[in-house]
């Protein structure tokens, strides 16, 4: 792959059109998305940031700051466009309030280059385009001269004949509940949670011809590790490929091309990320042969009875179990233990409980739920696990 910018030949006279419409702006200008027909979304993406102005898909304008772009717009004689202004994509708010990070075209790709999709495949963009994975999807797709496959989360990814998949594993957790196999997949993507061994192990049925690779990273790194058929159980693999992984003090630090540029501020402007490696606030070490073990989030560490109790290490322990399909852990506060931790599962009504646990990692509740509490981004909504606990003190 020799590209050495963004374009995109697909929707060609549609992008034409919005980059029209984004000329008549000002360049200081930030346009905020929120077409519906995700094919007029991803050509105003592109043809916007071609006349030079930043843009993001969203549900909706995040602050007044921004120009609103909410009407489709009848397509223009085509010309040849190129992304040369930043991208903007939106966090989902999991652990606080949802942020607006700025990234180059060159970090983008940077990994697309790196990816095995080809002009002859269809990738699957399952869900709403202002969610990062699938907007990635996208426009690594277009990037690629592979067709974009549009589609909800219940569509089945067998009717789309995809060849290539991006998806969380509450994404793909649908597909093996409700769809039929999907034979055509040669390649997954997963990202957005942990893939437990149980959906692991269903994912080899329903998509019997697939390669799978569970990446980690974040939104302001990109990808930092992807991890594959040889990964050792428990990591999350190697580092991503041109990206330089380093534990210091246990937190995780990443320097690599695909870096975010900063955050976008209250009054519109940059504020640029610090100089050097990026550190998003989770723990894990490396081991000698440089596979990355995730420990946790270090606000989800807490401390009980005078122990360091890692949240998500507990949720990997209920994981292992193959029976168990989701699992949220949670502490609230204890008078006696200074914390006590609480569980939600998603399981066979057959399971037994209490689950065997350490001592110190056993939840002093847990509970299973059908209808799991989500985020708009499909991660697992914790505000809401915690309401379900609120009379159990």
């Amino acid at each position: 792959m020799t590209q050495a910018a963004f374009h995109s030949a697909q929707d060609a006279e549609l992008q034409s059109a919005y980059a029209d419409w984004a000329g008549t702006l000002r360049m200081d200008s930030l346009v905020a998305i929120t077409l519906t027909d995700p094919c007029h979304a991803m050509a105003a993406f592109i043809g916007v940031n071609a006349a030079g102005i930043r843009c993001g898909i969203c549900t909706k304008a995040p602050s007044d700051i921004f120009v609103e772009l909410d009407a489709p717009l009848p397509p223009k004689p085509k010309r040849i466009l190129v992304a040369t202004a930043p991208f903007l994509t939106f966090t989902g708010g999991t652990t606080g309030a949802p942020k607006i990070i700025q990234r180059s075209p060159a970090s983008w790709i940077h990994s697309f280059t790196r990816q095995s999709v080809t002009p002859n495949d269809r990738v699957a963009v399952i869900g709403s385009l202002s969610h990062s994975l699938a907007l990635y999807a996208a426009t690594e797709a277009l990037f690629c001269g592979a067709t974009p496959a549009y589609q909800s989360a219940s569509t089945p990814i067998a009717d789309s004949a995809a060849s290539v998949v991006y998806a969380t594993p509450t994404q793909l957790e649908v597909q093996c509940e409700r769809a039929p196999p999907a034979p055509l997949v040669r390649q997954i993507y997963v990202g957005g949670g942990r893939l437990g061994s149980s959906l692991q192990d269903r994912l080899g049925k329903q998509f019997p011809n697939a390669q799978i690779s569970a990446f980690y990273g974040a939104a302001e790194t990109s990808f930092v590790s992807i991890a594959d058929a040889q990964t050792p159980k428990g990591s999350v693999g190697r580092a991503f490929d041109g990206a330089d992984v380093s534990v210091e003090d246990g937190q995780i630090h990443v320097h690599s091309p695909m870096l975010f540029d900063g955050f976008i501020g209250a009054n519109g402007t940059l504020i640029p990320r610090p100089a050097g490696p990026v550190t998003v606030g989770e723990l894990g070490r490396l081991d000698a042969n440089g596979n990355l073990y995730l420990m946790g989030r270090a606000d989800r560490q807490v401390t009980i009875a005078d122990q360091s109790i890692h949240l998500d290490v507990v949720e990997d322990r209920i994981l292992a179990r193959n029976e168990i399909r989701k699992v949220a852990v949670i502490s609230l506060p204890d008078p006696l233990r200074g914390q006590a931790l609480y569980a939600a599962i998603q399981a066979p009504s057959t399971l037994d409980l209490p689950l065997d646990l350490p001592n110190n990692m056993r939840p002093r509740r847990v509970i299973k739920v059908d209808h799991w509490p989500l985020l708009a981004s499909g991660k697992t909504d914790y505000t809401a696990v915690a309401a379900l606990f609120k009379h159990t003190q």
